[in-house]
């Protein structure tokens, strides 16, 4: 596979070589992961992003588990409420939430959540409420 592609297992191996995935915020949210939400499998690109149980995996593990865009950038859709501890850390939501508006009509379709892997067990860490 070429660098910067996509990397990973068969469903990710759906475009040509060359291509990239560089989705908009809102073609990610609007496209790919309404489907995977709703459970409409049905729709060819809900299987393009990767269904991910964050908890089993150490960002070092994601490579041909997630959808990559070469630049240490990783896609996959998991469901809010599963539980962020790995056995070697934890992923940390760094409450720097970011609404995702449609260009159409401007209504607020999905928000961006970012996270930190942290080593170590989260009891550690004393930024924690």
């Amino acid at each position: 596979m070429d660098e910067g592609g996509i990397s990973g297992n068969n469903s990710l191996n759906l475009l040509p070589p060359g291509l990239r995935f560089c989705p908009t915020d809102e073609d990610l949210v609007l496209h790919f992961l309404y489907h995977k939400a709703n459970s409409h499998h049905h729709f060819s690109n809900s299987i393009i992003i990767p269904h991910l149980q964050l908890h089993l995996y150490n960002p070092w593990q994601f490579h041909g588990k997630t959808l990559s865009n070469g630049d240490n950038i990783h896609y996959f859709f998991s469901r809010v409420g599963e539980s962020r501890a790995t056995e070697s850390g934890y992923w940390k939501d760094v409450l720097m939430d970011e609404p995702i508006f449609c260009s159409a009509n401007g209504d607020e379709v999905g928000i961006k959540k970012y996270h930190i892997f942290f080593a170590g067990d989260q009891e550690e860490d004393n930024c924690e409420n």
